[in-house]
Parts: C-alpha cells; sequence; structure tokens
C-alpha cells in the first residue's frame, strides 16, 4: 500500500533538506516524548548506513521500529527502510526548489506486508485508505509548516 503527498514550504529546498537530515534533533523528539531511540551503527556522523531502533506505546501495545538510511543525496533526496511488526517500509523524502526561497516536500510511504496475517491487516485497511490518504496529506501539512517555523524560530517547533 502506497501513500504519497507533497507539501509546498516557504524554504529553500536546501534548508528543507537540512532540516529533515538533522537525525539528532528528531532524535531529542523522540526521547522527549518518552520514545526509547537507540543509534545501531557507528558511523561518526549521520548518513547512508545509518540506523536505529525505536521503541514506542502505540494504542497501549509495545511497538519496534528499525529505520535505516537507505539513500541521501544533496540534491534533496531522503530514502529510508524499515521494518515494524509484519510490515516492511519505505520512505522516500524528495525536495525540490518551486521558486525563489519557495520549495516542495514531496513524501512516499510503501507499507509491505512480510507475513500472511499482515497482509490480511493490510487488506482489510485497504477499504479504508481514502480516509489514511487525507491524514497523511494533513500531517505532511502540519510537517512542513513546523519545517517553516523551526527555520524562522531556531528552536524546535515540536513540543
Amino acid at each position: 500500500m502506497r501513500f504519497s503527498a507533497s507539501q509546498d514550504i516557504a524554504l529553500p529546498a536546501s534548508a528543507v533538506f537540512s532540516k529533515i537530515t538533522d537525525f539528532e534533533a528528531f532524535e531529542r523528539l523522540a526521547l522527549r516524548r518518552d520514545v526509547a531511540v537507540n543509534r545501531r551503527d557507528r558511523l561518526p556522523q549521520a548518513g547512508v548506513g545509518s540506523s536505529w531502533e525505536v521503541d514506542f506505546l502505540y494504542r497501549g501495545k509495545p511497538r519496534n521500529l528499525l529505520l535505516e538510511v537507505a539513500e541521501m543525496r544533496p540534491d534533496g533526496l531522503l530514502a529510508m527502510i524499515g521494518r515494524i511488526g509484519g510490515f516492511d517500509l519505505n520512505v522516500s523524502m524528495a525536495t525540490q526548489d518551486t521558486g525563489p526561497g519557495r520549495s516542495r516536500l514531496a513524501v512516499e510511504l510503501d507499507v509491505k506486508p512480510r507475513s500472511l496475517s499482515a497482509r490480511f491487516l493490510l487488506n482489510s485497511i485497504r477499504f479504508g485508505k481514502r480516509g489514511l490518504e487525507r491524514r497523511f496529506a494533513r500531517r505532511i501539512a502540519d510537517f512542513g509548516r513546523a519545517l517553516e517555523r523551526w527555520q524562522t524560530s531556531g528552536a524546535s517547533p515540536w513540543p
């Protein structure tokens, strides 16, 4: 199942890319929200090959997410692969300049089942896909506005 959304942002593409690749800021954000984040690699700087194990509670159940940076190009592409429960995830974020001081962030999330029970769950979710797509697009729009606030205020906009 694939979800995609794009958001116009009042920042240059290079600034948006630097914010979405500020992995340390996202680690701090997760820790403030009682999410356990463990870096699994020994690279001196986050980049291709960097990976994290993220443990959190969702709907009262413990979840474990494994994330790894698969591709990171300075022209504005960040691709990550992940695994949570019985699902494989592919996330891609691309930035593109659309005008002076403006850019577009395009995000794609591809979810694939790894087991029969995950396949059944994904098939049942397909009935509500339209609502999920709207929520996904709204989250990406909120993320774009948060990036704008982050750039102008200098402090992370997430409490």
